[in-house]
């Protein structure tokens, strides 16, 4: 059985002796409009990066050609393995990890000289890549007389 609500509406009046309220007509319901279709513009795929090339890397100097290393500075230790760093320098007096470096010290009466390694990630060995003069020494002939008290100190 179908509810008239215009019906049901007049009996409510009636019985709250209010007057009948108006039926309200149930919307219309439209169907949608077709929704337009987006054609997003066609994205241009970008050119892949150039191709880098690899730089070639050096060969560490052996320690002949290295040559005596008070007469060539400091710079020479720069991409020395810990070893060939031993073989000029001789054992370090101290040797300290400071990630990720791996510090070795060398004591004279006069100075000091801290040699810096890195771990090469390429092929998971360690390169002397810095190093420091204590106190701070700037005239290469004075670094060249720390290297040689260093140098007689481990003999």
């Amino acid at each position: 059985m179908a509810t008239d609500f215009a019906t049901l509406g007049g009996d409510i009046a009636a019985l709250t002796g209010r007057g009948a309220t108006p039926a309200v007509p149930a919307p219309a319901t439209q169907p949608p409009p077709p929704a337009e279709e987006v054609v997003a513009p066609a994205a241009e795929t970008p050119p892949p990066p150039p191709a880098v090339a690899e730089l070639p890397r050096p060969t560490p100097l052996t320690l002949g050609e290295i040559g005596p290393l008070a007469e060539l500075g400091p710079e020479a230790l720069v991409g020395l393995e810990p070893n060939q760093v031993a073989a000029l320098l001789g054992t370090p007096t101290m040797v300290a990890e400071r990630p990720p470096a791996t510090v070795w010290e060398y004591a004279a009466s006069t100075c000091s000289l801290s040699v810096l390694f890195y771990r090469d990630l390429n092929n998971d060995r360690s390169r002397a890549l810095g190093y420091d003069f204590s106190p701070s020494l700037i005239a290469s002939e004075a670094r060249a007389r720390c290297i040689a008290a260093l140098r007689a100190a481990r003999k």
